[in-house]
């Protein structure tokens, strides 16, 4: 039980840091795309909330019918730690129409983001190994497959957030970023 706990942890770590590439794109974006972008996010975001929502029904499924086994054992129950609440609700990029604010460290922060997006496809292994291996091993077959059965949703949803956010930072660098920050640095100096 303990190990669906460390993956939902592990798990919205690696949602925040897709989320913090996607604030950089939404923030720092400023063209004629800029409605299309800002839409392509917040499909992203639906995307990433239903993986999440998926993997804490998954967690509480696996604490309910952990415990289940436990009594049946003897034992005693395990209580549920409490799942962390995802990431706050995601406003409108905040230079959609304004002017651009220089910002030094912009391009640093669009690396960032996009070694950021390039490496969330590692959490997919930590949850495959988690439904796989563990789950399947720790419960009678009637409980994993009904917990098992939540891995397509998890997964789907995720390679679409993440398929989603590696196409918006390839789409938006590196001659469009470029461009931007290069008219960034103009009005900055």
């Amino acid at each position: 039980m303990e190990s669906v706990h460390t993956c939902l942890e592990d798990m919205l770590v690696q949602f925040d840091k897709m989320n913090e590439a996607l604030d950089t794109v939404a923030n720092a974006h400023k063209s004629e795309n800029s409605a299309m972008i800002q839409h392509d996010i917040a499909k992203i975001d639906e995307d990433l909330r239903e993986a999440y929502k998926a993997m804490k029904e998954t967690h509480s499924e696996v604490y309910q019918k952990g415990n289940a086994l436990l009594q049946r054992a003897g034992e005693a129950p395990i209580a549920e730690p409490e799942t962390p609440a995802p990431w706050a609700a995601r406003s409108p990029g905040r230079n959609s129409g304004d002017d651009i604010v220089y910002d030094p460290q912009a391009m640093a922060h669009y690396e960032e983001a996009h070694a950021s997006a390039q490496q969330a496809g590692t959490i997919v292994t930590e949850i495959n190994d988690l439904f796989q291996n563990k789950i399947p091993v720790a419960f009678d077959s009637q409980a994993s497959t009904s917990i098992v059965a939540h891995q397509g949703e998890i997964t789907k949803n995720f390679d679409e957030a993440h398929q989603g956010l590696l196409k918006l930072l390839g789409e938006t660098a590196p001659g469009e970023m470029d461009e931007l920050f290069a008219l960034d640095r103009q009005l900055g100096s």
